[in-house]
């Protein structure tokens, strides 16, 4: 039986040496800078929360602010306190719960409060109109390229409009402006995108900066912050509106 011979391996030299480091070296910090630039998930939640925030409040807001600028287009804020207060005892003592518009109609006095309720209805078809189309429009153009564009546009741009609409409305009612104005702050909005965008932009977000382990825990938060961020606005402004 003949014994096994190994042939040694020869000797590294200086130069060797010092290149295996270096590519090992580098290998290692182009794995730990990679890691590192990965972007975290949770950075999308804050803009998301802010966008739903704005657009769960915004229909209430809205409504009572358009109620009462047709109240003072037809007189109805000029009132006389001791009616409003006599309306309101009639309310708490009457069986029927007459409300604030059929106390006036009953007053020869007063234009009929049906007024303001079919201008304002009136106002928010137009108003729904105008914020569907662009809206649409730019959600088809930007979601469908979101992929070629980033995510970051779709985040963005909605904010920006949400911005413009509210800098546009304080002017509105501090210079108190038509209704065509309102009309044309919130075509000028919906061309930003709506809020339907900066969630599609979101979502994609938390899908490409997580992997199948964790992608079930990120979804699940982004939902659950998102069902709250519509409940509590709604139910805030509605106590505070009561």
């Amino acid at each position: 039986m003949y014994p096994r011979k190994y042939r040694l391996a020869d000797p590294l030299d200086v130069n060797q040496r010092e290149k295996l480091f270096q590519s090992t070296s580098s290998k290692s910090r182009n794995d730990k800078a990679t890691v590192t630039s990965t972007p975290r998930w949770w950075l999308v939640l804050p803009c998301l929360t802010l966008i739903i925030l704005i657009q769960s409040s915004d229909p209430l807001l809205m409504n009572d602010f358009i109620i009462r600028h047709y109240e003072r287009r037809y007189g109805f804020d000029t009132s006389p306190g001791s009616q409003h207060k006599d309306c309101i005892k009639s309310q708490r003592t009457t069986s029927s719960s007459q409300s604030y518009w059929q106390f006036y109609s009953n007053d020869q006095n007063h234009p009929d409060y049906s007024k303001v309720q079919q201008d304002a209805a009136s106002f928010h078809t137009k108003n729904s109109l105008v914020g569907l189309i662009p809206a649409g429009l730019t959600f088809i153009l930007l979601g469908a390229n979101c992929d070629h564009i980033g995510r970051r546009p779709l985040i963005i741009l909605p904010l920006i409009g949400k911005i413009i609409w509210y800098s546009s409305m304080l002017i509105i009612v501090h210079r108190d402006l038509s209704d065509t104005w309102i009309l044309s702050a919130r075509a000028l909005d919906s061309i930003f995108g709506s809020g339907g965008l900066i969630m599609l932009g979101a979502l994609a977000y938390v899908t490409d900066c997580t992997n199948t382990s964790n992608r079930p825990r990120a979804f699940l938060l982004t939902e659950a912050i998102m069902f709250l961020a519509r409940i509590i606005p709604v139910l805030a402004i509605g106590i505070w509106l009561r």
